[in-house]
């Protein structure tokens, strides 16, 4: 009779752990990242951040990065890896992107691409990140200002845009609360236009938040901008933070940019 009580308590107690075990496994999955969530986190690869990557790859393992270049070669691994200089200059900053097995786009030399992704390791001495998104630059609309050097910045668009930061629930609260430590600080921000202002300097409010209805910024259209924005446009902006108006940040618009449908993510896991 003992034997057969001894026997029903330990069926019973590994029936809970097995229960346990599954309850584990359930909760412990975690909904897929959205695109905007995971891009926003991203860091740009610079003469800084590269080499930091370089020196203290196992500090950097996990980390996101946004790069984008030219294709200058694909290596034939098991998963196809192709080769971008991240540099302005185009010759500098070699990193290597492992394109997934899911994306049904594969990069060709000379293709412009735009990659997000995380440090796996280094390759033959340079950064390999996968290519969680990758995304291939069309020819972009016509920059606002006109090309090469801005007068003001004495920077080349690519040059002034790589300095941005984007807009995130954190940095916003850091800017509102400290803004005097963020004044010329470069941003990004997209989202739809929700009110323009024509008079006097041009200006609109454009909420960056994801849900299009949180944090509000101010935008203040460059003289040098011969383009005027519309209410409900989809826009990507470049500017300068300048000061906070009514409690809200206000930035000197350099760079406009319409956002069009042809940008489609190919390199989704």
């Amino acid at each position: 009779m003992k034997k057969v009580l001894i026997l029903t308590m330990a069926l019973v107690m590994l029936f809970t752990a097995a229960s346990a075990l599954a309850e584990d496994d359930i909760t412990v999955a975690q909904p897929v990242e959205k695109l905007s969530d995971y891009t926003a986190r991203a860091l740009p690869i610079t003469e800084d951040t590269y080499n930091e990557v370089v020196n203290n790859v196992l500090d950097q393992i996990g980390v996101t990065y946004f790069v984008k270049g030219t294709v200058a070669e694909i290596r034939d691994d098991f998963l196809p890896r192709v080769l971008i200089y991240a540099g302005e200059d185009g010759e500098s900053l070699p990193v290597y992107i492992e394109i997934p097995a899911t994306s049904s786009y594969l990069p060709q030399p000379g293709d412009n691409l735009r990659v997000y992704g995380e440090v796996l390791q280094l390759l033959n001495g340079k950064p390999l990140l996968n290519g969680r998104y990758v995304f291939r630059e069309e020819e972009e609309a016509e920059p606002a200002p006109a090309a090469g050097t801005d007068p003001e910045t004495g920077l080349t668009v690519e040059e002034y845009t790589a300095k941005a930061w984007p807009i995130t629930e954190e940095g916003y609260e850091e800017l509102v609360n400290n803004p005097e430590s963020r004044i010329g600080q470069v941003y990004i921000i997209r989202g739809t236009v929700e009110d323009v202002n024509p008079e006097g300097d041009p200006t609109a409010l454009i909420y960056a938040g994801e849900d299009g209805k949180t944090l509000p910024v101010i935008v203040t259209v460059s003289a040098l901008t011969t383009y005027s924005l519309s209410r409900g446009e989809q826009v990507r902006i470049y500017g300068e933070f300048d000061a906070l108006r009514d409690d809200i940040p206000e930035l000197y618009a350099r760079y406009v940019f319409v956002e069009t449908a042809d940008e489609t993510d190919m390199g989704q896991e």
